[in-house]
């Protein structure tokens, strides 16, 4: 038995069912279920039992639950006191890979001013999706932050299960145009705008460069959906401020107003809901299947989560 494995005991216990346990330990439900099966064979005693309010200790569980708990706390003592003297975090690394995500990279900054003290190598890579998941599946960084369009779901699922790896949903997002003052949509004040105007309007699309046959596809499906003037693609999202500063086009991407309320996205960029879009997109993020996340990823994770639902 792992110590893991009493942390996930004791979060089932917390929260009051497996299927939650999951959602805050970011494990799949299967996982989670085999992992504490495991240890109620280890033990030869059964832990949980499915009542009328849910998953209830058994006697044995209670037992659990009260040294399990004794356990993990003289575990995080342990862990204080090898802080205090600078030897735990030695070899430790904390690398992601995020899809674009201006609010990312402050939460990811904010993590980093955290634990500057500490002997952590940190690392952060702004990337496209292919290379996100290629990362994750090769260990150069432990999470990779997505933002995916609804559109071809079932085939890039498949896609990050053949990378072995798992995706687990953080919000899900009306699209958004963003633009700036060069674009015809500065001119008049509104609140939205639908696929229809946008479709009718003399304006350009901007798209940044997919790698993949799979997400070329996926994003020749977008510009086919706004049926732009014409397509201006880049191969640099460093790019992408400059060219909606200088031109009359716009880019479909995620705007979390909750996200970008302490600090805007950029001062002179402005975004808008698209009405009736035949889409919504995602931003979650993907794991290697059946690895424990550690503890500095959970806590990242838990900034992004209440960052986009505004918590």
């Amino acid at each position: 038995m792992k110590i893991e494995q009493i942390q996930q005991v004791v979060e089932v216990y917390r929260v009051g069912s497996i299927n939650k346990a999951a959602q805050t330990l970011y494990m799949a439900q299967s996982t989670l279920s085999s992992s504490i099966q495991s240890v109620e064979k280890e033990l030869r005693h059964k832990i949980f039992i499915r009542g009328q309010k849910g998953t209830e200790l058994t006697e044995f569980g209670h037992a659990f639950i009260k040294y399990g708990q004794e356990i993990l706390e003289s575990y995080q003592n342990i862990l204080a006191a090898a802080q205090c003297t600078e030897q735990t975090m030695q070899n430790a690394k904390f690398g992601i890979s995020v899809y674009y995500l201006l609010f990312a990279n402050r939460i990811f900054y904010q993590l980093y001013k955290k634990y500057r003290s500490h002997n952590i190598d940190f690392s952060y890579k702004n990337d496209s999706r292919d290379r996100i998941i290629a990362d994750v599946a090769k260990g150069v960084s432990e999470l990779g932050i997505l933002v995916m369009p609804s559109l071809f779901k079932v085939q890039w699922l498949d896609l990050i299960h053949s990378h072995q790896l798992e995706y687990f949903i953080l919000s899900i997002e009306q699209p958004q145009v963003l633009f700036g003052s060069q674009c015809q949509l500065s001119r008049s004040p509104r609140h939205s705008v639908s696929v229809k105007e946008l479709s009718a309007a003399n304006i350009d699309i901007i798209t940044i460069k997919e790698h993949s046959a799979l997400f070329k596809a996926m994003e020749a499906e977008v510009v086919k959906i706004f049926r732009p003037k014409k397509q201006i693609q880049i191969s640099d999202r460093d790019l992408l401020t400059g060219m909606l500063l200088q031109s009359n086009g716009y880019y479909v991407a995620t705007m979390n107003k909750n996200a970008y309320k302490e600090e805007a996205y950029h001062p002179n960029i402005h975004s808008l809901p698209v009405e009736n879009a035949p889409f919504h997109f995602e931003i979650g993020f993907v794991k290697k299947q059946n690895t424990i996340l550690s503890d500095i990823a959970l806590e990242f994770l838990n900034m992004i989560r209440s960052a986009v639902v505004g918590r």
